[in-house]
């Protein structure tokens, strides 16, 4: 039994989760990433 997530499906995840960080900037990458580990806990 596998409940995880399909490869493509994570890797839409991953990009998704790399244009967002670009998009903050390095000056707020700290902020968004503690702000993503967060809701995911």
């Amino acid at each position: 039994m596998n409940n995880g997530m399909k490869f493509e499906n994570l890797e839409k995840v991953y990009d998704l989760l790399a244009r967002a960080i670009d998009e903050v900037g390095p000056a707020n990458e700290a902020i968004f990433l503690s702000k993503v580990c967060l809701v995911l806990s």
